[in-house]
C-alpha cells in the first residue's frame, strides 16, 4: 500500500510526503546508471529495466521507501544484513529482497543494493 493510497505521480508532486526528498534522490540515481535503463510506472511503484529484465522495484511506503530486487540473494554483498529476505519467492524461484529506506543514511545503502542488483543484471549471461 503506497503513501494515503495515492499513485506514484500523485506522490511524486505531494509536498507532503515525508520522505518525497529520499524518494526523487533514489529515482535520481538510478537513472545515472545508465542510459540504457527503462522505467515503467504503475498505480503503486515504479520499476526499472536494463534489457528487458527488471533489476529493482521503488515502492514509497507511509513510513519508509521500499527497495525490491529479485535476484540471488547471494549475489548480494548485504554486509549490514539489513535486508528483508524471502528466499525463492520470487519469480523463477529467485529470491525476493526488500529494503526500507528511511533516512539519508539508508539510502545510501540501498544505492548500493540496487547498483548491485544491474550490475548482476547488466552482466547476466541469457
Amino acid at each position: 500500500m503506497t503513501f494515503q493510497d495515492k499513485t506514484i505521480e500523485e506522490i511524486i508532486n505531494d509536498k507532503e510526503y515525508p520522505l518525497i526528498n529520499v524518494l526523487n534522490d533514489v529515482i535520481d540515481r538510478i537513472r545515472k546508471l545508465s542510459g540504457e535503463i527503462t522505467e515503467k510506472r504503475d498505480d503503486s511503484s515504479i520499476s526499472y529495466y536494463i534489457r528487458n529484465m527488471n533489476f529493482t522495484t521503488v515502492i514509497p511506503e507511509d513510513d519508509y521507501v521500499l527497495i525490491r530486487i529479485e535476484m540471488p540473494y547471494a549475489r548480494i554483498m548485504d554486509l549490514s544484513q539489513a535486508c528483508q529476505v524471502d528466499y525463492y519467492k520470487g519469480k523463477d524461484g529467485v529470491d525476493i529482497i526488500n529494503y526500507h529506506i528511511n533516512s539519508d543514511f539508508e539510502k545510501q545503502y540501498g544505492i548500493s543494493l540496487i547498483q548491485q542488483a544491474f550490475t548482476y543484471f547488466k552482466r547476466l549471461k541469457l
